[in-house]
């Protein structure tokens, strides 16, 4: 199991039975994003796609809707699981996995720090 390094205090516990910190508003941001997608892509097949049926260029423009859609809600969901941990050290929700360069770039700061 992978270790993490809190940022805030430079503690490094095990990943095992951390809690993980939600981003609520990256949750609704990106879900709202997704979900407009989905339906402007809907709107583009149901009402654009036969309106100009000799022109392919729409029907890729509702596809790449439902693309952006379906990535926009996939990141929302990732995000409102959490993307950082809680600390046991000092609290704080900035712990991240130890092998990101987020946390070795801070580890390497407050080495040469001192």
């Amino acid at each position: 199991m992978a270790n993490l390094y809190c940022l805030n205090c430079g503690h490094e516990f095990p990943a095992e039975g951390a809690k993980k910190k939600p981003d609520r508003s990256g949750l609704v941001i990106f879900s709202t994003i997704g979900t407009l997608a989905l339906v402007l892509s809907v709107i583009i097949f149901m009402v654009a796609v036969p309106m100009y049926s000799e022109h392919m260029q729409m029907a890729w423009y509702g596809i790449l809707a439902a693309i952006v859609g379906l990535g926009g809600i996939g990141l929302g969901r990732a995000l409102g699981k959490g993307m950082y941990s809680f600390c046991p050290a000092c609290g704080k929700g900035m712990a991240l996995p130890s092998q990101c360069k987020s946390a070795q770039d801070m580890k390497r700061k407050k080495g040469s720090m001192a």
